[in-house]
């Protein structure tokens, strides 16, 4: 078995979410504009609704319009969900477990979300988007891979050997490297490229100031730590100099625990 990354039969994000990057990306832009943008796809619409209006977001009155969405979460939590359902859409991938793969996804998004807010990063939405959409080198693996990545997962659950030296073996790449060319290729800011590229590289502990890849690093590997599927681990002094705590982080997440199957359920509509 040999593993090629093919970039050009790599997936393009739907005609739709292309414009919507322009669009946000133009100062020009204008709430009604983005809703407009939104709401000529009305699966979209459909799916961005149910997300906002769910126990997720804890809003007290029901939200109706993509407007008054995007009035209230801003531009960059609306581009979140955008990218995560076009994501999750663009890859249906029947073969594996995708829905393990999603919570994964949504659970380090929280955590990137809420250390973003601990370390001072001030971009939370940034940090919400990069969490969801790390791991899409995966994704990348199953969809042209399918037999060696399936090896991949049969030989880390009996072995136990770490996840990215079993794909490093087989694949003569790991899923950050090959997320990073999926990123380069969809035209993601230069900080989501190098936040997934770099998403397992302990040495972005050292930027300064916080950096989107120490945001990311740290939330998975959090996320991971907290159901008990790595070996890795950090040390205390680093939770120190993050003036954080190991129990904090597992308050936070078991708190989010309804709320994220909640939006896992209607991401995965």
């Amino acid at each position: 078995m040999s593993f090629s990354l093919d970039i050009d039969s790599l997936p393009t994000l739907p005609i739709i979410v292309q414009q919507l990057m322009a669009e946000m990306n133009n100062p020009g832009s204008s709430i009604r504009d983005i809703a407009e943008l939104i709401e000529r796809d009305q699966s979209m619409s459909s799916k961005i609704l149910k997300l906002v209006n769910s126990a997720f977001y804890g809003f007290s009155k029901r939200i109706g319009t993509i407007g008054h969405a995007t009035s209230i979460l801003g531009f960059e939590t609306v581009k979140s969900l955008v990218l995560g359902v076009s994501v999750m859409d663009t890859f249906r991938i029947r073969e594996f477990n995708m829905l393990a793969f999603w919570e994964h996804s949504i659970q380090t998004a929280s955590l990137s979300a809420f250390l973003a807010g601990k370390l001072r990063y001030p971009q939370k939405d940034e940090a919400f988007t990069i969490g969801l959409i790390h791991d899409v080198g995966k994704l990348i693996f199953m969809l042209q891979s399918p037999d060696i990545y399936r090896t991949i997962q049969n030989e880390y659950a009996q072995s136990g050997t770490p996840f990215l030296q079993l794909e490093r073996k087989y694949l003569k790449m790991d899923h950050a490297f090959a997320g990073a060319q999926v990123a380069r290729l969809w035209n993601f800011p230069q900080a989501y490229i190098q936040a997934i590229d770099g998403h397992h590289n302990r040495s972005c502990l050292n930027d300064q100031p916080v950096s989107l890849r120490q945001v990311l690093y740290l939330s998975n590997l959090l996320c991971h730590l907290y159901v008990g599927d790595t070996d890795d681990a950090l040390d205390i002094k680093v939770f120190n100099q993050l003036n954080l705590s190991f129990d904090e982080i597992q308050t936070h997440l078991k708190s989010m625990d309804a709320e994220i199957k909640e939006f896992l359920k209607y991401i995965s509509a």
